[in-house]
């Protein structure tokens, strides 16, 4: 399980109607996701816990979970790992500090993300 405490910095609507991005900063990098408004509980300065784990097991705490299929994984020049998670069609973006957990992230697979 990963884990990460983060901050939302910023929400802003999307080109499609309903859906707004939602920017979170943590010590570890930065997560841009993308969520339907009708589900969407995050507001401004919220300080967020997220969760990545490999089980359909969500926790009491949890405000959201949902499932996701990580379609990339790659390291950039400057040792960052940007990841690519497709929840329903819609994008979480991760670009934090390369690390071995996130390694272990391999595209092609299901993973399920807590946020509380």
């Amino acid at each position: 399980m990963l884990q990460f405490e983060t901050k939302v910095i910023k929400i802003e609507p999307t080109e499609t109607s309903g859906v707004s991005f939602i920017y979170f900063s943590s010590n570890k990098g930065e997560l841009k996701l993308e969520l339907p408004d009708k589900i969407n509980y995050f507001t401004k300065e919220d300080e967020i816990k997220i969760r990545l784990v490999d089980e359909d097991k969500p926790e009491d705490d949890d405000k959201l979970f949902v499932k996701g299929f990580i379609y990339s994984n790659t390291k950039t020049e400057n040792d960052k790992r940007i990841i690519l998670i497709s929840i329903g069609g819609l994008i979480f973006k991760l670009v934090m500090e390369d690390n071995s957990e996130l390694t272990n992230l391999k595209p092609k697979r299901d993973i399920y993300i807590g946020f509380k």
